[in-house]
């Protein structure tokens, strides 16, 4: 019985099956839907989940397709993002969440349930995550960069609230320097919540960008550090991430 359920979403899901196809060919990226064992212990926490069925999972593929379309093949090999892995449920440390980069093992987890977060959060979450990827790639440490905190304001310090929700991650600026009350936290999640925000299309962050000197500030320092990390995120790259 349980060999019948794993891959039922995989082969109710011809979607799944062109993606599958296209993420293996072009990055060597498996994606994963109906087999995956929780919990899953990680240093992001412990991660649970449930497995996706193929009758929830396609209007979860048009919105990840749009987005992980943003990126060139070039960075999936340097993010070292080995799987991307549907469910339902999904928590770290019973929070529920919209997505979770496991650094440890090269795996993205999205949560396939369109009702439980607003569209807007749940793109914005992938790339949150996928930064996540990008940053401990990079160095093999999340959230050490002393030169990103001198762009701060002298009086601030990091802390906050932890938890990890629509509330906390829109894009409300806060305070100087801060897209979201969730950037407060510490450097790696003010890193991931400044990315996100440049990857999802919204006119008044990109306008909040240019007219606030810390933010702009911060941009400016994230883009110069994943031109180096991944070449293909140039000038050009920025522009079409932009438009939608």
């Amino acid at each position: 019985m349980l060999a019948l359920a794993a891959g039922l979403a995989a082969r109710g899901s011809p979607l799944f099956d062109q993606l599958k196809a296209e993420y293996q060919a072009k990055g060597a990226v498996e994606l994963v839907a109906g087999d995956e064992t929780f919990p899953v212990a990680s240093s992001a926490g412990q991660i649970t989940g449930k497995n996706a069925l193929s009758s929830e999972i396609d209007l979860c593929l048009y919105l990840f397709r749009k987005e992980i379309g943003k990126y060139p093949k070039e960075i999936f090999p340097l993010m070292q993002l080995k799987r991307v892995v549907f469910c339902r449920e999904l928590a770290v440390d019973s929070q529920p969440r919209a997505a979770v980069a496991d650094w440890d093992h090269g795996t993205l987890y999205v949560e396939i349930h369109s009702g439980i977060y607003a569209d807007n959060h749940r793109r914005k979450m992938i790339h949150h995550e996928i930064y996540h990827l990008i940053d401990f790639a990079d160095d093999g440490v999340l959230g050490r960069d002393p030169d990103w905190v001198a762009l701060n304001p002298p009086d601030f310090f990091y802390g906050g609230d932890t938890k990890l929700d629509q509330k906390t991650t829109a894009a409300t600026h806060p305070s100087p320097g801060f897209i979201s009350t969730y950037a407060r936290l510490n450097v790696a999640e003010d890193k991931a919540e400044t990315f996100a925000s440049l990857m999802v299309y919204d006119v008044k962050v990109q306008l909040l960008f240019k007219q606030e000197s810390v933010l702009g500030g911060k941009v400016q320092q994230l883009k110069q550090e994943l031109a180096i990390f991944c070449p293909q995120l140039d000038a050009a790259f920025w522009v079409q991430a932009a438009k939608f």
